[in-house]
């Protein structure tokens, strides 16, 4: 049987005296203008930030009071670079950091320390999302599904030493170019990564080349789309993203975790929310995007993009920051000395209810 977590049904209680913050504002330079915070790392006194835009693209080093280091590896169609990224991993005890190229369908690698390019390892096959499950084996996942021989499809594969296919996992019951936020079904958590398909709630532990079941997610009383719904409305690799945007069900989810809360950022009805659940007390408070600014006090805040030890890391709008009242101490500081063109600040936060 399942476990259940269920994030519960929108809430505007006030969070401000239950949060504790610390704010980082990363340095602007010309060189070094960020659009789209997609993921932030932290390792040793270093912040890891990863820029996903189109215009951008590209992994910055940051000291942790914010400082830019420098930029690792190149954009560009040489033997040492890349075309476009879309993950980075980091691997403290062997001290590579790995770069995914989705462009050039490869993996680069770069000494963790010095920044210097080590090898480029070739992808065989397309994916949305991946993960290290250790030195040299690998988990894909693409919604479009890896086939067999026999014509059956798994949204995973995993593959070992030079990519060579180890295991399939997870039967594809719905395949399509056109699910949301694909790029994130896999999550990591106390050296473990979990996986999540599209448009269902259960949660997959990736163990031994196998999946086991975690637990399921609800939404209060907000619901995942019906399979046959979504492949009705995706007949003939249809682009049906529009429609689940106005269908009034959840149509995309990804999973963070600390030791203590397990988060989701959801959507449904085009309206982002943010959902807690404490895993010692069992209990879980979501908000409404414009509500979790509300009852934070977090002017300018727009994401979650990583943990680090038993905070989140989210981000702040410099632009947005300055154009409105301000409810911290620290970040009035921090604001006197910023531009609405700067990059933005990095807010780490946990929230302790009594």
């Amino acid at each position: 049987e399942w476990d259940v977590v269920d994030f519960g049904n929108d809430c505007t209680v006030g969070l401000q005296e239950h949060l504790e913050c610390r704010f980082i504002p990363l340095e602007t330079k010309d060189s070094v203008l960020l659009k789209d915070l997609y993921r932030v790392c932290w390792v040793d006194d270093r912040i890891f930030v990863f820029d996903r835009s189109d215009e951008i693209n590209a992994l910055f080093v940051f000291s942790d009071q914010g400082n830019f280091i420098t930029r690792v590896g190149l954009r560009g169609q040489g033997p040492e670079e890349y075309l476009y990224l879309t993950h980075f991993f980091v691997d403290e005890k062997e001290r590579i950091l790995t770069l995914v190229d989705f462009g050039g369908t490869a993996l680069l690698r770069y000494d963790l320390d010095t920044y210097q390019y080590i090898s480029t390892q070739d992808v065989a096959d397309y994916f949305v999302d991946c993960a290290p499950l250790d030195k040299e084996n690998w988990i894909w996942y693409y919604p479009l599904g890896f086939a067999t021989p026999q014509r059956e499809n798994f949204y995973l594969k995993a593959t070992y030493r030079k990519g060579e296919q180890d295991a399939l996992l997870g039967p594809a019951y719905f395949t399509s170019g056109h699910t949301i936020n694909g790029s994130k079904t896999l999550h990591a958590f106390a050296g473990d990564w979990y996986a999540h398909f599209p448009f269902t709630p259960e949660v997959w532990k990736v163990k031994d080349g196998m999946l086991e079941p975690a637990y399921k997610v609800r939404f209060g009383d907000k619901s995942m789309p019906p399979i046959e719904y979504v492949k009705e409305k995706g007949r003939g690799g249809r682009d049906f993203s529009g429609d689940l945007f106005r269908s009034g069900y959840v149509n995309s989810f990804g999973l963070l975790e600390t030791e203590q809360i397990l988060h989701a950022t959801y959507m449904c009805d085009k309206v982002t929310y943010f959902g807690f659940y404490d895993k010692d007390r069992k209990e879980a408070f979501s908000y409404a995007f414009p509500n979790f600014i509300r009852a934070t006090g977090l002017t300018g805040f727009y994401g979650i993009c990583g943990v680090y030890k038993d905070y989140f890391i989210g981000k702040i709008s410099s632009t947005v920051l300055l154009r409105n009242q301000i409810h911290y101490e620290d970040l009035r500081r921090i604001a006197e000395n910023r531009t609405q063109d700067d990059n933005p600040i990095l807010c780490l936060f946990k929230i302790e209810r009594s």
